[in-house]
């Protein structure tokens, strides 16, 4: 099985549009998106249309930038993995929205937790509790759904807590921190597929720490990863508030 993994798009239209473009001859089993996806409904809906192009289901979790009501449908291809297990061939995808820093998103199961961004004590004392009950979550949709652990690859935005699961997931992939990087720890495989927005916020102009998409796949005892970066362009960036990291509406940019 062979599959496409992103994440932290932030509503970057045109980076989706470039990354369909060098993939287009590649068949896939499934697009995996690990939340961030476009902080509007409407620009999530717009990007999984684009990705629609490369005939294969789009699997995604929430992120913390993904502000809007948690159970809008973002479109006819799209699956929400959050406590919701989709099979694709041998394995299973099972995820998990929000995060258990800043701010959490739209999670039903978190909108009691306040956000993080208060004094560092109570901020870890939040982080631990959002944390527990994730991992309660998990646990409990494998066990009532009677899932086998050894064909789950799980997907988060941030990277989860896994020793604590009653289950041992075969890969874990996550965003976030806007960093690639891969380690395996307690025998898990752990896949940071970093950020496909390749714009710099600040500056406006070309992020060259971004635009990394994984291609990864899956044999019967065995995986291959490989990062690719998304062909350089510079831009300039229209309609987009200075201080506004997250955009309510999808940006496009116009090539120098």
């Amino acid at each position: 099985m062979e599959f496409l993994a992103l994440s932290d798009i932030h509503g970057n239209i045109t980076a989706v549009e470039r990354l369909c473009k060098e993939v287009k001859n590649k068949k896939f089993d499934a697009i995996i998106c690990a939340g961030d996806i476009g902080n509007s409904l409407e620009s999530c809906r717009e990007i999984v249309d684009i990705f629609s192009s490369l005939d294969a289901p789009f699997l995604y979790v929430l992120g913390n930038g993904d502000d809007f009501e948690f159970n809008k449908k973002i479109g006819n291809n799209a699956i929400h993995l959050h406590l919701n297990p989709f099979f694709v061939k041998n394995y299973v995808f099972l995820g998990y929205s929000g995060t258990a820093a800043n701010y959490y998103g739209a999670n039903p199961s978190l909108k009691e937790i306040k956000s993080g961004h208060i004094d560092y004590y109570k901020g870890l004392k939040i982080m631990s509790e959002a944390r527990k009950i994730r991992r309660k979550e998990l646990n409990e949709v494998v066990e009532k759904k009677g899932l086998d652990g050894k064909n789950i690859i799980l997907i988060s935005h941030e990277r989860a807590g896994i020793c604590n699961l009653d289950f041992t997931p075969i890969m874990h992939i996550f965003g976030h921190i806007h960093k690639k990087g891969f380690k395996i720890c307690n025998g898990i495989p752990y896949l940071n597929v970093a950020e496909l927005d390749d714009c710099d916020r600040t500056t406006k102009s070309y992020n060259k720490n971004g635009g990394f998409y994984c291609v990864i796949k899956l044999f019967k005892d065995d995986f291959k990863y490989k990062f690719y970066q998304i062909k350089k362009r510079y831009y300039k960036l229209y309609n987009l508030n200075y201080y506004d990291l997250f955009p309510t509406n999808s940006i496009h940019f116009d090539s120098k």
